[in-house]
Order: structure tokens, then C-alpha cells, then sequence
């Protein structure tokens, strides 16, 4: 059965999780065909990459693992002598070089929370911290953690990768999946329009009993669930709770979950507080306006 240890060899998984996971980029030089075997190849039929039978159960194990939400795609490029815009996301990458050759460069992270797929062109200036820069083969592996500005370029002609995705269980996540499971009918009552006073006030109760009630284990039990859509007018409270975990943006909130232990009741409590303070009705109604704005321009 295919394992993360297997993808990353020779590190070991303890090592990867303890210095590189969520933290730190590195590659592996590793002159090798036969490490890609399985995982994915070029069908000449369709002319398109094609994942291997490999993939499927080493991508389970990788989630197993990690604690994370993983995915995976192809590329087949040619040659470039320009590389794309460096670009960050929400996921940390293992990039497989299953045929051909790539130059690649990581840079410093510059934002403490990157939005998903962004391109980061101030990256790429002069003074700014090159954390990796290499040149790869077939059989080599990049890890790249999420934040970490990055570029690409295939450096041969008809050069296959493989890019497996890994995104962890963060406590946004969490913040947010306790929201969702808190069962509260006035959740479901109208926001008045303009805000009144007396409204403000029960949006702030609702902020307190949440902090009561919430715990780290029936967090954690929600966690997976099917997001809910951007909601639509008329909006109720827990739309705009939803609106208000959304803007959160606390560097408490970013760090990976792993499996919940007693002590961690403490960073959730230290994390609600923090999110009790950014929360505001207001502003939670501004951004269910914007998220209506971009639908009707789409």
C-alpha cells in the first residue's frame, strides 16, 4: 500500500512532519523513473497525462496522515524561457517530476493568510528572500508549503507532472464548523434592516452563547461537511455570523489541526474571544452585500 513515507523517500515521515509540514519547502534530487511508476504516465491515445492506479490509495494515505483534504491534477508542458508569475495558495504541494526537467523557485512567505491561488508578482523583485531554487529531474520531488510564493518552468519539451494537493484542517475551519453545527432557532430570524440597536444587541448575545456552548470535540465532529452556499437576501443571524467568520483573518486561526487533544480547549477558547471581538453585525451585512455584488456580475 503506497504511503507518504514512500512519496518523500528518503525522508522519513516523522522528520517531514516535524520540520517541513505547513513550515518549510524542500526537493528531492532523486535520478529515478521508477519512483513515479503508477502514479500517472502519458496516454498516447487520448494525448493527455493519465493518472495511475497508484495515485488514488497514496492520496488516501497522504490524507490519513496529514489530517488534510487532498486532491491531485496533470500538467504536460513544453519548454518555457519565461516562467509564469509566482503564485501562493491555500494548499501545500508535492510536485512530482514524472518525465522531463523543471527549474523551479520558492520564495518567503509574505502574507500570513494567502488567498487560493493568487498570483504574487512582488515575489519575484529583487531583495525579496529566495527560500528554494533548483533545478529537478524525472523521479524528483518539491514540496511546497502553502503561503510560499512559488514559479515552475519546464525546461524540456513534453515534460509530465504530477501535482498532489494537501489542505490541512486548519482551526478557521474548525471556527467555522462549529458555527454551522450550532443549532440555535434565532439563528433563523430576519436581520432587520437598517440595524437597530436592540438588533445589535441581540446579535451580541448570540456572540456570547455561542462562546458557551461551543466545544473542541463536536467542532471537530462537523468538520467535512458539505460547505454551505454564499447565502442570499432575506438574511438571517447565521448568515451573518457566516459573513463575519469569513473576514476572520486572526494568525491564531491559520495553523494546521490535527487530531484534538484535551489542552486544546484552551486555543479555541483564546480563539473565540478573538473572534467575539472581530465580529460585528455591520460589517457582516457589508460583506453579504459584496458576495451579492459579485454574483450579479458573473
Amino acid at each position: 500500500m503506497p504511503s507518504l513515507a514512500d512519496l518523500i523517500a528518503p525522508l522519513d515521515a516523522d522528520t517531514f512532519e516535524a520540520r517541513f509540514w505547513d513550515q518549510e519547502p524542500f526537493c528531492l534530487e532523486r535520478p529515478a523513473p521508477g519512483r513515479t511508476q503508477g502514479l500517472m504516465h502519458f496516454d498516447s491515445a487520448s494525448g493527455k497525462p493519465a493518472f495511475g492506479p497508484a495515485l488514488q490509495p497514496l492520496m488516501r494515505a497522504i490524507a490519513g496522515t496529514l489530517q488534510a483534504e487532498v486532491g491531485a491534477q496533470g500538467a504536460l508542458a513544453d519548454a518555457s524561457e519565461d516562467a509564469a508569475l509566482p503564485r501562493y495558495a491555500q494548499h501545500s504541494s508535492f510536485l512530482v517530476v514524472v518525465g522531463g526537467r523543471i527549474e523551479a523557485r520558492v520564495w518567503a512567505p509574505m502574507l500570513h493568510w494567502p488567498l487560493p491561488s493568487e498570483p504574487c508578482p512582488e515575489a519575484g523583485v529583487p531583495g525579496v528572500m529566495i527560500a528554494l531554487e533548483a533545478t529537478l529531474g524525472t523521479g524528483s520531488l518539491l514540496y511546497i508549503p502553502r503561503g510560499f510564493p512559488h514559479t515552475v518552468r519546464p525546461l524540456q519539451d513534453r515534460t509530465l507532472m504530477l501535482m498532489i494537493y494537501a489542505a490541512p484542517r486548519t482551526w478557521w475551519a474548525l471556527l467555522g464548523a462549529a458555527l454551522d453545527a450550532w443549532a440555535d432557532p434565532r439563528l433563523e430570524e430576519p436581520v432587520p434592516q437598517p440595524l437597530t440597536e436592540d438588533a445589535e444587541d441581540h446579535f451580541e448575545d448570540l456572540l456570547d452563547d455561542f462562546a458557551e456552548q461551543v466545544r473542541v470535540d463536536t467542532a471537530a465532529a462537523a468538520m467535512g461537511r458539505e460547505p454551505a452556499p454564499r447565502p442570499q437576501p432575506p438574511y438571517t443571524w447565521r448568515h451573518v455570523l457566516r459573513a463575519c467568520w469569513a473576514s476572520f483573518r486572526d494568525p491564531l486561526a491559520r495553523p494546521a489541526l490535527r487530531a484534538p487533544q484535551a489542552e486544546d480547549a484552551l486555543h479555541l477558547e483564546e480563539l473565540v474571544d478573538r473572534f467575539l471581538e472581530h465580529a460585528d453585525a455591520e460589517e457582516g451585512l457589508e460583506t453579504l452585500s459584496s458576495w451579492a455584488s459579485q454574483r450579479s456580475e458573473e
